[in-house]
């Protein structure tokens, strides 16, 4: 006698065929977000490539103003030009700048040569930026106000203290790796402000000609001018341990920032 009370049997349906379209949407989702991001990346890199070469273009373009405007007023006031040439490598913005310009056109080359390697390695960068840093606000502090430049004269002197600064600032803030700096650091970048002091001041001894008052021996005396120094080397250390502070603090708050995503690979320690 059949049974009345029948019951079919479900059907049964294999689970990987229940999960597998959604595991095709997952995985089509997950190269579709690659994909979006690789572009995303792909314009900022080209973004940042162009920004370097304006920067670079504009820095030594900057300086080739300067020197332009350096020979003519020695040549004015009735001086040879090659005095001019001499008195354009005196100046400690000069100097910072050259620094600056060289960083952004081994950024922009990005050649293997050891030159290019070296100048583009968080720890230079980041010395390099302690030197336009105080370029910036020295003249901003003490050296602003003791001339009024015009025309073209006026546009060297923004760029050089201000807009090139600004540039490389930038530059370092955002496209430079985290977690290069050691505390050591913060004093071998001072050897190159040093080096500097000796020069101007052994230059300024056989010529006569200080490119800073505060470092002008011939009115201030080699007491007071030592003491200017000090403060300055002081002022010089405390920025340089603010950079490297800054660069650790950057490195927890942003621990995949973008320009560790973006930044050259081929640095090394």
């Amino acid at each position: 006698m059949e049974n009345s009370f029948c019951i079919s049997p479900k059907r049964y349906v294999p689970k990987t065929k229940l999960i597998q379209p959604t595991l095709l949407s997952i995985h089509n989702s997950y190269e579709l977000q690659l994909l979006f991001a690789s572009n995303q990346i792909g314009v900022l890199m080209k973004l940042r490539q162009i920004y370097r070469i304006f920067s670079a273009v504009l820095g030594w373009s900057t300086l080739a103003l300067q020197l332009y405007l350096l020979i003519a007023f020695v040549v004015k006031i009735g001086l040879p030009p090659i005095t001019g040439v001499m008195r354009f490598f005196d100046y400690f913005t000069i100097l910072s700048n050259i620094l600056v310009a060289t960083v952004f056109t081994a950024l922009c080359v990005r050649s293997p040569q050891k030159w290019s390697r070296f100048f583009t390695h968080p720890r230079v960068k980041t010395g390099v930026a302690m030197y336009i840093f105080i370029t910036g606000l020295i003249y901003f502090l003490v050296l602003r106000h003791i001339w009024n430049p015009q025309g073209l004269t006026l546009l060297a002197d923004v760029l050089l203290h201000y807009g090139m600064p600004v540039l490389y600032g930038i530059e370092w803030l955002l496209f430079t790796p985290r977690g290069w700096l050691r505390w050591q650091d913060a004093f071998r970048w001072q050897v190159f402000p040093l080096g500097f002091l000796v020069w101007a001041l052994f230059w300024g001894a056989v010529f006569g000609f200080y490119p800073y008052p505060f470092m002008n021996v011939t009115v201030l005396g080699y007491p007071q001018v030592l003491l200017n120094s000090f403060f300055m080397a002081v002022g010089f250390l405390g920025l340089g341990l603010v950079l490297v502070v800054s660069d650790r603090w950057l490195k927890k708050i942003l621990p995949a920032n973008l320009p560790d995503r973006i930044a050259e690979s081929q640095v090394t320690r």
